[in-house]
């Protein structure tokens, strides 16, 4: 028995679809969504039809001949990093298609806490005596609501959600507080 199969039956049956996933993890503050990213899908370093793309949580569609890919990203906004593939693509992004296979490779970012440097400079030039440790400094913000971290001339670094801080230093008597070009 003979079966008669059309001519977008066979072309069907002869590519296969992968479907490129953007997952976003935003729990240090940041905002982006999975559209703020640019998706690209390569066959020997040449982006294929509709590539790249914005991302997309539910994913983008590509119907491929049967081949070896690449799914990769332009560089990440600013505050985030990518952690990596899952699904069906490997540790750099690649993945295998053979005909009539149906595949996903899911793109995970995900955004860094800030980091604040507090340097402490402390000087005695008109006879004050009063050392790093009289000294107390404040980090008021998003997440840091009153952190206290030690004077230092060396600098201490302070992980912070995005958002506005301010520094600040508790008065002491004799001794004026001036701030970097950093902080306003």
């Amino acid at each position: 028995r003979f079966v008669k199969f059309t001519d977008t039956e066979c072309a069907a049956a002869a590519t296969a679809t992968l479907t490129v996933k953007k997952d976003v993890v935003s729990d240090n503050g940041g905002n982006k969504t999975a559209s703020d990213f640019t998706l690209h899908v390569k066959s020997g370093g040449t982006d294929v039809t509709d590539s790249p793309a914005l991302g997309s949580e539910t994913g983008t569609v590509y119907t491929l001949s049967p081949g070896t890919y690449v799914v990769s990203e332009d560089t990440p906004p600013t505050g985030y990093s990518q952690t990596g593939f899952s699904d069906d693509c490997d540790s750099s992004g690649s993945v295998t298609l053979n005909a009539g296979d149906s595949k996903t490779c899911t793109i995970t970012n995900d955004d860094q806490p800030g980091v604040l440097k507090v340097v402490k400079v402390l000087t005695n030039d008109n006879g004050g005596g009063k050392g790093l440790g009289d000294f107390t400094i404040h980090v008021w913000g998003v997440n840091a609501n009153n952190t206290s971290p030690p004077a230092s001339e060396s600098g201490v670094f302070v992980s912070l959600d995005h958002g506005d801080y301010s520094v600040t230093e508790a008065a002491v008597a004799g001794y004026e507080t001036t701030l970097s070009a950093d902080c306003s």
